[in-house]
């Protein structure tokens, strides 16, 4: 099998922004976002879990977006939210992840306090969750 080296051309929704979340990163396409943001007078914005990158509906970095960015849409396992995918074979997607070297960070690392706002998200959606999964005639508020 021959090596992809650019992908498929994939229609994308403006405005869509449904798969800008979290995004894992290498140390490398970490330093060239925030590069890329300084160089072009871009400000990262708290957004939730949406990209902090995500601006004006549409990627504010996408000319240097990761690797896991560029793939959305093109594998099975990330399809596009929209249904506008153009998969690639997952041998070469998982080719291309390896190659690009192991993902230590994410790019909301980037807001004030980011570490500290998750946690308390995580924990408040994960309380969310439990309750939601406790049955309403079950549910006893004396009990902790």
């Amino acid at each position: 099998m021959r090596k992809i080296k650019t992908l498929p051309a994939m229609k994308c929704e403006e405005g869509c922004g449904r798969c800008c979340g979290i995004v894992p990163a290498t140390e490398t396409e970490y330093q060239r976002v925030i590069r890329y943001a300084k160089e072009h007078d871009v400000n990262p914005q708290d957004q939730g879990i949406t990209c902090p990158w995500y601006q004006e509906n549409k990627c504010s970095v996408y000319a240097v977006r990761p690797i896991i960015c560029r793939l959305f849409g093109h594998v099975e396992a990330m399809p596009c939210p929209q249904g506008h995918n153009v998969s690639i074979p997952e041998r070469e997607a998982v080719r291309m992840i390896r190659s690009n070297g192991k993902c230590g960070r994410v790019l909301h690392e980037v807001l004030p306090g980011w570490n500290a706002l998750f946690a308390a998200r995580f924990a408040k959606a994960t309380e969310a969750q439990a309750q939601e999964a406790i049955p309403p005639a079950s549910r006893d508020p004396s009990i902790p």
